[in-house]
């Protein structure tokens, strides 16, 4: 990624787009990110690299915790919007 801003904007879509959270701790040099969600083992690690650029170096395992959270209660969620996100 170009910057840090367009790195976290694209993370931030994928999650809001696939109804998953994360949080993130930021220290010098690289960010890591993770799914608060209990049993829930993603995570990414990203890195700033010499070139300038922001690069995500760690991304071993998808959310396990999407399903739960889509079926949390939504004012927006019917059995029909449900249904096209599962299939």
């Amino acid at each position: 990624f170009p910057n840090k801003y367009i790195m976290d904007s694209t993370i931030k879509e994928f999650h809001i787009k696939n109804h998953v959270e994360f949080k993130k701790r930021i220290d010098i040099g690289h960010i890591v990110a993770y799914c608060p969600k209990e049993g829930c083992s993603w995570y990414y690690r990203a890195y700033f690299c010499k070139n300038g650029m922001w690069e995500i170096r760690s991304l071993p395992h998808p959310h396990t915790c999407a399903v739960e959270v889509i079926s949390q209660d939504h004012a927006m969620l019917d059995p029909k919007k449900i249904a096209k996100y599962i299939m």
